[in-house]
């Protein structure tokens, strides 16, 4: 088998969308970790290498035990995350975790994210759920996020970071997007001591759609 050439296309993907959220200011340039499911493999970012300049041939293949097929890269420390999450979630095909400055803020507050300011962040983000912490890298952590998916496809990880899953990147992607601007207009309403939610009917109505 040609390690290097297998999945070239999705682990194209992958590298682009790591390259957008680091040009976002989504992540630190070490920082954050985006994988794809592929058949019975997954696709996932290594560590050590630039997120601003990551490239297809960068991304890591394992299979869903584990198993490093590509033996020169190092799969992402939250490797172990990303394979639960699959094992748990079979209609999940994407993830996306960063440390977003102002959602990840939240994660360290007993503050919740305000997702009812907006139609947007209440149709794609509904109410974000919290994560309890664990240390990066470790079965518990693995557990305690795969596990509080079971009630959103976003949530914030207790004193970590933001992660989202999705049928596909984009979506995602979108959701750390609508996230973050969440957090952000969270802030900015509460500095200003001046907010408008949507009404329970409005929101009725949304989650209609």
């Amino acid at each position: 088998m040609d390690t290097q050439s297998l999945y070239l296309k999705e682990r194209k993907e992958v590298a682009r969308f790591m390259r957008r959220l680091y040009k976002k200011g989504l992540t630190t340039s070490l920082g954050g970790n985006i994988s794809k499911r592929v058949g019975e493999h997954i696709i996932i970012t290594p560590t050590g290498i630039d997120k601003g300049t990551m490239k297809g041939k960068n991304v890591a293949i394992l299979d869903m035990d584990g198993h490093n097929l590509t033996e020169w890269l190092k799969p992402s420390i939250e490797t172990t995350m990303h394979l639960q999450i699959y094992k748990d979630h079979p209609t999940i095909n994407a993830i996306v975790h960063c440390h977003t400055i102002f959602a990840s803020a939240f994660s360290a507050m007993d503050i919740p994210i305000n997702a009812h300011l907006i139609a947007e962040s209440r149709m794609i983000i509904k109410e974000p759920v919290v994560a309890p912490y664990g240390l990066m890298g470790t079965e518990e952590l693995a557990k305690n996020v795969s596990e509080t998916f079971a009630e959103n496809k976003v949530l914030i990880m207790e004193n970590h970071g933001v992660t989202a899953i999705g049928s596909e990147m984009i979506k995602a992607f979108d959701r750390i997007e609508v996230l973050e601007n969440a957090a952000r207009m969270t802030f900015i309403t509460h500095i200003m001591s001046e907010e408008r939610n949507l009404s329970d009917d409005q929101l009725a109505q949304i989650d209609q759609l």
